[in-house]
């Protein structure tokens, strides 16, 4: 993960970080864009995951994931979250 060394990357690259922000959006239960997002990460992933063993296509079963996922969030009023968007800003230091 670059996050937690995007700052040491930035000065690596010769640069004076000047600041960083992060950005994380939550998805209530029920909400379709968060739903959305979720299961093209998973998507995404699928054959990382199948690949790597830790699960295969059918017990992933993309065709009804995305159903199962809205049933689970709904039930227990889960909240979605992404992952971190993080950036950095700096200068050369040339004036």
């Amino acid at each position: 993960m670059v996050g937690p060394r995007l700052w040491a990357i930035v000065q690596q690259a010769g640069l004076r970080p000047l600041g960083m922000i992060g950005v994380q959006p939550h998805f209530g239960p029920g909400d379709p864009i968060g739903t959305a997002v979720a299961v093209e990460n998973v998507r995404a992933a699928v054959s990382l995951i199948v690949g790597t063993g830790v699960a295969i296509a059918e017990e992933i079963g993309m065709e009804t994931f995305e159903q199962r996922m809205r049933d689970e969030q709904q039930k227990s009023q889960a909240v979605a979250a992404n992952p971190i968007l993080l950036s950095a800003w700096a200068t050369t230091g040339l004036q």
